[in-house]
């Protein structure tokens, strides 16, 4: 994992490291976000969403960092 936050009720959001390709520059580079099942006991990845580093709010929201901004 590249950044871990977890929200005031315990939830848990991630970005997720992924190895660069030849070329890639880790600066302008945005990763999977990631949020705990705690059901299922697993990592879920959220369709269509990538950040750099994130800071949760609760289970429904967190506010992340990407390469635009």
């Amino acid at each position: 994992m590249l950044s871990i936050s977890s929200g005031i009720d315990g939830c848990l959001w991630a970005v997720q490291y992924t190895p660069l390709a030849a070329g890639e520059n880790a600066t302008t580079k945005d990763y999977p976000l990631l949020k705990w099942q705690t059901l299922e006991n697993k990592w879920y990845r959220i369709d269509n969403i990538t950040a750099s580093a994130i800071s949760a709010y609760n289970e429904i929201s967190a506010a992340i960092v990407n390469k635009v901004g």
